[in-house]
């Protein structure tokens, strides 16, 4: 069924925008919720709600890249009592039956600063909601568009026509800030500490913990991957999306070799593979931006690990 009333006027500005309307390559939605209808349903009750004023869809069905059948819908409900919405999550009930919501104040250092819901439909589609007054697009008035609003984003609500200053969107991924001594200085540390326990937990045999450490490795190890890369421009998506597209070959092939399984000989091999990886992206990355890396921590943490645990951790090479 074609898009109609806001819905479609939504769409005519994306195209307006000379982005693609069709989705990515087709991947069975196993009957969640249709995102044009459940779109239609957030819509229409903005429209009878005093405390939205405006409806914008930002993230990959706006701007229409890597969309498929499973893609979730990326909502900002926008208002001068918008925080009203963040004080009663009533509302998410009148939008359909929900599985599971998940509350984000976002006011930690870092976080874009207004609250959100992530919201699961019964049938798994799910919606992230943020929840932010004019302030936000005040800001991007005066400053120019974020990061997320100038790779896309559509208007399918504006009660008040202040919309109509927000600049539009470049399409392309803005540059980022290379990373200082402090904070290299910080993800390397902390990778290289993380390798430290690891060694003491797989000593002991405790492999549940020596996963929970792997996955504060595996977090430093994406930082310092996306840093590597940054100095070509490509863009490396959120948590790791697509890794294989933006990664070299022969960093991917290591990459893919970093998860194990719950036993010390698996688990040791993708330690390896991991240390391997960190080792060489940090030193590259660190020549790019011109910073300095601790050479000497990857072989006095290797050499822990073999006396803790018995085993060759030499680095290992690219298959």
């Amino acid at each position: 069924m074609p898009p109609t009333g806001a819905l479609a006027r939504g769409w005519a500005r994306c195209w307006r925008l000379g982005l693609s309307a069709e989705p990515g390559p087709g991947i069975g939605s196993g009957d969640m919720e249709d995102p044009d209808e459940l779109l239609r349903t957030i819509l229409d009750w903005a429209e009878t709600d005093s405390r939205v004023e405006a409806v914008i869809q930002t993230g990959s069905r706006a701007h229409r890249q890597r969309v498929d059948a499973l893609s979730d819908l990326d909502i900002e409900l926008i208002g001068t009592a918008a925080s009203e919405l963040a004080d009663d999550d009533s509302w998410i009930q009148q939008l359909g039956k929900v599985m599971v919501t998940l509350p984000l104040a976002n006011d930690s250092r870092g976080d874009r600063g207004w609250p959100s819901r992530l919201v699961v439909f019964d049938q798994g589609r799910k919606v992230d909601f943020t929840l932010a007054s004019w302030q936000r697009i005040d800001d991007m008035n005066r400053d120019g568009l974020d990061e997320l609003y100038d790779r896309g984003y559509v208007v399918h609500l504006d009660k008040t026509e202040r919309l109509s200053q927000l600049p539009a969107p470049s399409g392309a991924s803005q540059p980022k800030r290379p990373p200082t001594q402090t904070e290299f200085t910080s993800v390397e540390s902390e990778y290289w500490f993380e390798a430290t326990q690891v060694a003491v937990y797989l000593a002991r045999r405790d492999l549940w913990v020596v996963k929970c450490r792997k996955n504060t490795m595996h977090s430093c190890l994406l930082t310092m991957l996306e840093w590597f890369v940054q100095p070509t421009g490509i863009h490396t998506w959120h948590i790791g999306h697509h890794m294989s597209e933006w990664l070299p070959e022969r960093e991917f092939a290591l990459a893919q070799r970093v998860f194990t399984h719950f036993d010390v000989d698996d688990t040791v091999r993708g330690l390896n593979a991991s240390m391997t990886l960190f080792e060489g992206v940090s030193q590259q990355a660190a020549t790019s931006f011109g910073l300095e890396v601790r050479a000497d921590l990857p072989s006095r943490v290797r050499d822990h690990l073999s006396r803790l645990t018995g085993q060759d951790l030499s680095a290992v090479q690219a298959q």
